[in-house]
């Protein structure tokens, strides 16, 4: 008669702490990853957060410098000196949002956030804030109004 091991209560509680244990560590890897996954996303996301403020300023800029411009192109009389050094403080701050919404894209571990800093560099190359933008645009505000021709002569020394 062939011998049977006897299974010991030992032994049962020893195998049965083990199976335990491994399930413990499945789950215990599985909330780590979740976790891990978790954190990624909300690390993506605040960069995307800091990269859209960037950006933002852009257009605040651009707007800021929008309204004096408008009112010398408006005006009957050439800006003045005046004007010229209030248009440089505001190209200034444009300049700046430009330059630093170029770099935080290029130092961006998001994706596609490599290839933007080319699409903005025919606005950082013109140098000239709203009238540069505008430049790059084929009209402004009304068909006959062509934004290389009045802006320009203008605001322009």
């Amino acid at each position: 008669m062939p011998v049977v091991p006897e299974m010991r209560v030992r032994s049962f509680f020893i195998a049965c702490m083990s199976v335990a244990a491994v399930i413990a560590l499945i789950v215990a890897g599985k909330l780590v990853l979740m976790s891990w996954s978790a954190y990624t996303a909300q690390a993506a996301a605040s960069e995307a957060v800091g990269m859209a403020a960037k950006l933002m300023k852009i257009s605040e800029g651009l707007a800021n410098e929008r309204g004096p411009y408008s009112v010398a192109v408006a005006a009957d009389q050439p800006a003045g000196d005046k004007d010229r050094e209030l248009f440089r403080g505001l190209r200034a701050d444009t300049d700046r949002a430009l330059a630093a919404a170029g770099e935080a894209a290029k130092q961006a571990a998001l994706v596609g956030a490599h290839d933007r800093p080319t699409a903005l560099s025919p606005v950082m190359s013109t140098s000239h804030g709203w009238v540069g933008v505008c430049a790059t645009m084929p009209v402004v505000a009304a068909p006959s109004i062509s934004a290389r021709s009045r802006p320009a002569r203008r605001c322009r020394r």
